[in-house]
């Protein structure tokens, strides 16, 4: 149970760093103005939701798409989408990524992009680190304060290894959790329907929220938390605390109260993995 709980917490951090994105180049641009002191790289404008096939990444990619973006179509892109194709007829490679994540990142739009299963190669290669490293440090001053969209991808890779210069300007979410075969079609049913019945109006009364709390009370958007990490979605926390007391609801014990750290566990997961088996 426990396990599963985790992992529900975790598509709710998934939702609430969506629902954020379209302030981080805000608070990227706007470093210095806050009382509460931090450095852009804590505030990743990159998210990777990854886990094993099966547990439901890319039905939450379509779900976030739904709710920031109502009329996006496609709501999401895939990976091979974004790699294209060379004039030679061949398959697009790690450099052409990046060269269009670059093209996305500079069109005028503070929608989240969407990107589902990225290979895992994606994350070891040179362009990639390259590309998280210029992006968190220097796309706030090209863009010259023109805001920028934030990156949810999702990769069927639990288990890849990155540069510390890269990790730490990623979020990491772990969902590994798969969905019960024998209750597939069940679950399906389901979440075409809450699919179907989805809008982008929670996401617009968020928006509003979150605006008058940067404007009435900006020391309110982020905070440390006791181990002294940045809680870069306290402001989002808040908002959504909110609802439920609007609603006269008790919060979920799924609700996830600071921020993960997922990618350290991952790596300490298969640190303890390959010593058992030694």
């Amino acid at each position: 149970k426990r396990k599963d709980l985790i992992a529900v917490s975790r598509i709710y951090e998934s939702i609430l760093y969506a629902f954020t994105s379209p302030f981080f180049s805000y608070l990227h641009k706007n470093v210095d103005s806050l009382s509460t002191p931090y450095n852009i790289r804590d505030i990743p404008i990159f998210c990777i939701i990854g886990g094993s096939p099966g547990s439901g990444k890319t039905y939450l990619l379509k779900w976030i798409g739904k709710m920031t973006n109502y009329n996006r179509k496609p709501s999401y892109l895939s990976y091979g989408a974004i790699k294209g194709m060379k004039k030679t007829g061949s398959e697009g490679d790690v450099s052409d990524v990046k060269k269009n994540i670059n093209i996305l990142f500079r069109q005028s739009n503070t929608y989240p992009l969407l990107i589902d299963e990225i290979e895992e190669k994606f994350f070891n290669d040179k362009h990639f680190e390259d590309l998280l490293v210029h992006s968190a440090n220097e796309l706030h001053k090209e863009m010259d304060g023109n805001p920028f969209p934030a990156f949810i991808g999702t990769t069927n890779s639990s288990t890849y290894q990155m540069h510390q210069r890269g990790t730490s300007r990623i979020y990491y979410l772990k969902v590994d959790i798969p969905f019960d075969d024998n209750k597939k079609l069940e679950s399906s049913k389901v979440y075409q329907n809450i699919l179907n019945n989805s809008s982008d109006e929670l996401f617009r009364d968020f928006l509003t929220r979150y605006l008058q709390m940067l404007q009435e009370n900006p020391d309110e958007l982020i905070s440390y938390t006791e181990n002294n990490t940045l809680d870069f979605l306290h402001g989002a926390r808040k908002i959504f605390k909110s609802y439920y007391e609007i609603a006269n609801k008790p919060l979920p014990e799924y609700f996830p109260t600071s921020i993960s750290n997922d990618y350290l566990d991952n790596s300490r997961d298969t640190w303890r993995d390959l010593f058992r088996n030694y």
